[in-house]
């Protein structure tokens, strides 16, 4: 796989819709993940911006509780995580 520089995550209760780029924007992948399967597969990218939704009706934790999702124990931490 081409080296993923954004990653979008669209938050739900259940499944997590994710969307990886280039830096030059073109779509690498579109993944529907379960919560389970979310931290397994960003441990498997490289250290990128991974951006997060923030909107009201996000059912998540904000990216100061991505710890609830053990990325930080899977070595995740080098990416930089932000609320959008």
């Amino acid at each position: 796989m081409e080296e993923v520089s954004i990653v979008g995550v669209d938050l739900a209760k259940q499944v997590f819709q994710v969307h990886g780029a280039a830096s030059d924007g073109r779509v690498l992948f579109r993944k529907k993940l379960s919560r389970l399967q979310f931290p397994k597969f960003m441990a498997t990218l490289p250290p990128c911006v991974v951006a997060m939704e923030a909107c009201g009706t996000a059912h998540c934790p904000s990216s100061n509780d991505l710890r609830l999702f053990g990325l930080w124990k899977i070595g995740v931490s080098g990416s930089d995580f932000g609320l959008i």
